[in-house]
């Protein structure tokens, strides 16, 4: 039967989601600064220690996103943020500069945090965009699902990406291996298998452990359920006819447990209109974070 769970729920874009980071991230800006900047910073020295103002503008059109990150970039350096625009909302009209919010401090700090933090500013909104066009594209023709990210992030930088996905209106999904346990059948995996490995997963895992199976025909799908999987995979790189199989496991005449149909694999803007039913309760793709359309921002100095 369907599973009715909480987290494939389309999210409201204009809540706040920075008290969801872990107590732990800032720790990621002091390895920003590190990297940038492993010695000397000549140039700093250059700039002074006057107290100047710096407005921050919006140069693409698309969803503001990474606002903690920005705001925590500055206070590292003794900085201070206020936003004029809220997280999540839209950017730059057309032909217009939209002053998001202003950075005030001594004009060296202010030069010292610009290019990370305009960097993590950029790429979460990038994110964020994407995913916002995905989730209208698949609005648009009455999916009611879940539109959800992968493990497919940047080294070092999940944070901020998968924090972008949760701003443009997608779910986070899988964000780290501790999350879901993912099972990969394949035609030399008997039956037996899957059924050891879920059963292996739970008793390692406890039984609040969800664990999904990624299946290669119709058959491994009703096994996988019947052993215990939350998350029942189909790739249509695998299973041409998953429309169908998603209908088949989908009818309550064979199931009263609840379990999630996920779909994924080589999904985009352009194709993800074919992916859609009623039948899958999450479309997940790497294409919400990888490649995606540059979003430009610019600060600058008041004179």
């Amino acid at each position: 039967m369907r599973a009715k769970d909480p987290r494939y729920v389309y999210k409201d874009r204009g809540r706040k989601f920075s008290h969801i980071l872990p107590i732990a991230w800032k720790s990621q800006v002091a390895e920003w600064f590190a990297e940038d900047c492993e010695s000397l910073d000549c140039a700093e020295s250059l700039a002074g220690d006057e107290d100047k103002t710096a407005t921050l503008y919006g140069k693409s059109q698309g969803i503001l996103a990474g606002a903690p990150f920005f705001q925590e970039v500055f206070n590292y350096v003794g900085c201070k943020v206020e936003w004029i625009k809220e997280e999540g909302c839209a950017i730059h009209e057309e032909g217009v500069k939209a002053a998001l919010a202003t950075v005030t401090g001594p004009h060296r700090k202010i030069l010292r945090g610009k290019r990370i933090a305009l960097n993590v500013l950029s790429r979460c909104s990038s994110i964020a965009t994407q995913t916002d066009k995905m989730i209208r594209i698949v609005r648009n023709v009455g999916y009611k699902g879940s539109l959800a990210g992968t493990r497919e992030t940047t080294p070092g930088f999940r944070l901020v990406e998968k924090y972008g996905l949760i701003i443009g209106g997608a779910d986070s999904h899988r964000f780290d291996l501790s999350n879901l346990t993912v099972i990969k059948t394949s035609d030399s995996l008997a039956d037996s298998g899957v059924n050891c490995l879920v059963k292996r997963t739970r008793d390692i895992c406890g039984p609040n452990h969800s664990i999904a199976v990624e299946v290669s025909n119709e058959s491994a799908a009703h096994n996988a359920i019947d052993s215990g999987a939350d998350i029942i995979v189909l790739n249509p790189e695998n299973i041409k006819n998953f429309k169908l199989v998603a209908w088949h496991l989908q009818d309550t005449r064979h199931y009263k447990v609840k379990f999630i149909v996920e779909c994924t694999g080589n999904i985009t803007p352009e194709n993800i209109t074919s992916f859609v039913s009623r039948d899958i309760s999450i479309i997940s793709t790497s294409s919400l974070h990888k490649g995606v359309p540059h979003i430009e921002f610019s600060l600058k100095l008041s004179e």
